[in-house]
């Protein structure tokens, strides 16, 4: 059941807008069926009380599904490329450091190679299934490993510097 109101959250929005009105029109036509197809018609009609302003409160409430789902799916959709925006704009921040750094850093960007390929390649597909691609916890152990190589701590490269 899980996975088919995933399937239906992760339709566009004129998809879960079309699935609805397929399920409105499956029910309106049930509804008359029973009320003049069926056996029971005779009996159902018979029913008294369901005046005509419920039906237009079920509109209401259609329409009201429609709007909170539709901003539902629009939100989801922004925090989805907000977050791929976000994790693309950190690693060319990490590329372009490595690049720009004084000590040579050619394993670092190796890693960070490994690392984009693996999260490309295996994580994005895993994360369509609700999991996580463990052959990325690997690359990016790697890279966070690589430490670049220390200067001199302040107070002793003060006594290395020429005074004017």
């Amino acid at each position: 059941m899980l996975h088919v109101i995933e399937a239906w959250l992760d339709l566009p929005a004129a998809g879960v807008l079309a699935c609805l009105a397929a399920l409105y029109g499956a029910t309106a036509a049930a509804i008359v069926w029973t009320f003049y197809g069926s056996l029971l018609g005779a009996r159902v009609r018979r029913v008294e009380g369901v005046v005509a302003p419920f039906f237009g409160a079920v509109g209401i409430l259609f329409a009201l599904l429609t709007g909170f789902l539709a901003g539902d799916i629009g939100d989801r959709n922004r925090q989805a490329a907000r977050a791929v925006s976000a994790e693309a704009a950190e690693l060319r921040n990490v590329f372009t450091l490595s690049v720009a750094a004084v000590s040579e850093m050619r394993e670092i960007r190796a890693a960070w190679t490994v690392y984009v390929k693996a999260v490309i390649a295996d994580e994005w597909r895993a994360m369509a299934n609700g999991n996580s691609a463990a052959s990325v916890d690997a690359p990016m152990t790697q890279c966070c490993a690589k430490r670049p190589i220390q200067r001199k701590p302040p107070s002793q490269a003060r006594r290395h510097t020429r005074r004017c």
